[in-house]
């Protein structure tokens, strides 16, 4: 038999009732935040269209978003062993931190014992997940406007080829191209048929489709190649304005789309349509 997902609605429910059934096998990311929490945190609870809501920790890496200090998602579920929290607590401590294999020794721990223990526990291994802290925070640099040396060396790589492979992995664009530009935000809303992808600037709707769709990476990729930009995890208001007009569309609340869309194409198919 196989499980079917709750709905957001469903999900939500169980969020402000901090629902402890979900410890362990769901988690809520915050998108106006970047944290991600266990349903029973203590915190005030997000609204509803500003969560997202993921089965595994490992999902929740890999989106950007960050474990909540108030509930420790990463320490919550089942008896956390020294290993893994002595670890994760130093990760904490120092995020710049440029892990290696030496340090994990370093410490009296095996890697490979380590590795096997976070993979267990995260879905992936504890290097891993520093290298996706110490990326995140080395693209909040340059999109600040740091200079690409200083966001590197913030960001704990010595190496710029390294720090080039690990921002154009989880962007899709290389550090020089991200310093001082104005990058597409992209961020999952959630609707009663399927979780769709919008992918917004600071004014208009550039795209919105269903993320199981086949073809959404090549239209990820000719978007980036038309506005000559990259795609970054965030929001802004005008995610938080199509979020909220699909949210009333599904409940049944018909009125005009006023979110504004981004012109496309050439200047002659603009004028066709």
């Amino acid at each position: 038999m196989l499980f079917k997902r709750p709905t957001h609605d469903h999900l939500y429910a169980a969020l402000v009732a901090k629902d402890a059934s979900y410890d362990g096998f769901a988690y809520v990311c915050v998108t106006s935040t970047r944290i991600f929490c266990r349903f029973t945190c203590t915190a005030r609870k997000p609204k509803q269209e500003n969560c997202r809501f993921e089965d595994t920790i490992a999902a929740c890496l890999e989106g950007g978003f960050r474990p909540c200090k108030r509930c420790q998602p990463m320490l919550a579920y089942g008896a956390p062993d020294p290993l893994t929290k002595t670890l994760l607590d130093q990760l904490e401590a120092d995020p710049f931190h440029r892990w290696g294999e030496k340090d994990i020794s370093a410490l009296g721990h095996d890697p490979s014992t380590v590795r096997r223990v976070f993979k267990r526990r995260f879905g992936m291994s504890f290097l891993e997940i520093a290298r996706l802290r110490r990326a995140s925070l080395g693209a909040d640099a340059l999109q600040s406007g740091d200079a690409v040396i200083d966001a590197q060396l913030d960001a704990g790589y010595q190496s710029g080829s390294g720090f080039r492979a690990a921002i154009t992995q989880l962007f899709g664009a290389a550090p020089a191209k991200l310093k001082d530009q104005q990058l597409l935000k992209a961020d999952w809303i959630e609707t009663p048929i399927g979780p769709m992808l919008a992918v917004v600037d600071d004014h208009a709707l550039h795209l919105l489709e269903f993320a199981d769709r086949p073809a959404l990476p090549a239209e990820l990729q000719r978007l980036k190649t038309r506005n000559s930009t990259a795609v970054a995890l965030g929001r802004t208001t005008v995610t938080d304005q199509i979020s909220e007009e699909l949210n009333h569309y599904f409940q049944g609340k018909i009125q005009p789309f006023k979110t504004r869309l981004a012109a496309g194409g050439t200047e002659f198919e603009r004028c066709g349509w």
